[in-house]
């Protein structure tokens, strides 16, 4: 686990929803903050393709909780429908 790419993926979600990194590794479950979670774990994922309980421990989280904030879909979840629209990302 490369703690630079992580640093940059918090900061990248973070910016992206106008919160905090700190924010997004708290327990807060504000709409920006949860959505700046979601996108982070899920660039976790599907850049260096982390396991579940990687990216638990790298967010103070079960791994079942990162599944799940992976598999969400955004349209179906009411809590991230109203959250702003993240800025795009930088694909590494």
């Amino acid at each position: 686990m490369n703690a630079d790419a992580f640093a940059e993926v918090l900061r990248e979600a973070a910016d992206a929803y106008a919160v905090t990194p700190e924010e997004v590794l708290g327990r807060s479950r504000s709409k920006s903050v949860v959505a700046a979670r979601r996108l982070a774990m899920r660039a976790c994922r599907t850049r260096w393709g982390w396991s579940y309980p990687e990216i638990g421990k790298a967010f103070g989280r079960d791994h079942s909780t990162v599944m799940s904030a992976i598999k969400a879909d955004v349209s179906d979840v009411p809590l991230l429908r109203t959250a702003p629209k993240p800025r795009k990302l930088r694909v590494a």
